[in-house]
């Protein structure tokens, strides 16, 4: 009990030690008490997302995308609430905030921890790593990272081809990846059989079912059948295989000012490719399509 009443009472201090002096607070303006209801926003959307990745971490069937919108939406209510009495010194910023500032915080702070990213539960009916190669086209995410500056399209499909050469496997492969002037499903072939993982289990059914907002199975295998759990995957493309507005000056930049999308590579549905933005300078992985 004596321990419980000193931590209580350090706890105490430490929160004193951070409360502005109530003449301080007082003769706070509009502007300043509308950025610190932002700042506060901010924090607790951060804090509300790093609390559903650590969820889960601890449980596999947790609705870890159901959660990260759930924070989104109070974040957009809270950054709302704060512009409403007028006097903010900048408004409408939420979205600046929120997908330069906030997210790739939180996701540099998952891709930065060892085993922040649940390992995804492994297939009860897989015995042995296939011998043949399995039937449909194979999609795979690299076992290496790149930052932003890809080299373009051309730069990332060459960094397939190579990842494919190094893994041994034979075909054409590009890369899921989007700019302003050239979208993957300008790209790409449009496959009318199925895509699988290395593995040989299937990732979608064909085009269609890739780009429908949800995919059968994460994309974790890498180019030599290891299945990989952290690191998000560049890809500047929304579900439907268009090109998103964020993409690190078409791939070429690894500004840290910059900001480029990227996929959750240990997710299923349109996280897989759309998840958040994070700076130009990030490590990223990149997804490999079989032509």
């Amino acid at each position: 009990m004596k321990h419980l009443r000193l931590e209580g009472a350090l706890v105490g201090l430490i929160i004193c030690s951070f409360v502005a002096p109530a003449g301080a607070r007082t003769k706070a303006t509009p502007a300043q008490k509308c950025a610190a209801a932002k700042l506060r926003a901010a924090g607790k959307k951060a804090k509300a997302k790093l609390f559903c990745h650590a969820s889960a971490v601890l449980s596999p069937t947790f609705d870890l995308a159901a959660c990260l919108t759930k924070a989104e939406t109070h974040f957009m209510t809270a950054f709302a609430n704060a512009e409403a009495p007028g006097g903010c010194a900048l408004t409408g910023d939420a979205n600046v905030v929120e997908t330069a500032k906030v997210d790739p915080f939180v996701a540099s702070v998952v891709a930065g921890i060892p085993s922040a990213v649940p390992t995804p539960t492994p297939s009860l009916t897989a015995t042995a790593t296939p011998t043949a190669t399995p039937i449909g086209k194979i999609i795979f995410v690299t076992s290496t990272v790149y930052d932003g500056n890809l080299g373009g399209v051309a730069g990332a499909d060459a960094k397939c081809a190579a990842r494919a050469a190094a893994g041994g496997l034979s075909g054409t492969y590009m890369a899921w990846l989007s700019t302003t002037t050239s979208s993957a499903a300008s790209r790409l072939n449009h496959e009318t059989g199925p895509y699988r993982l290395l593995s040989g289990t299937q990732v979608a059914a064909n085009w269609n079912d890739l780009t429908d907002g949800s995919i059968a199975t994460a994309i974790v295998e890498d180019e030599n059948n290891t299945t990989l759990t952290s690191v998000e995957v560049w890809t500047g493309t929304t579900y439907i295989g268009t090109s998103d507005s964020f993409n690190c000056n078409d791939f070429t930049s690894s500004a840290s000012s910059g900001v480029g999308m990227v996929g959750l590579l240990i997710t299923s549905n349109s996280n897989w490719t759309n998840y958040t933005n994070v700076s130009c300078d990030s490590a990223g992985r990149l997804y490999c399509i079989q032509q």
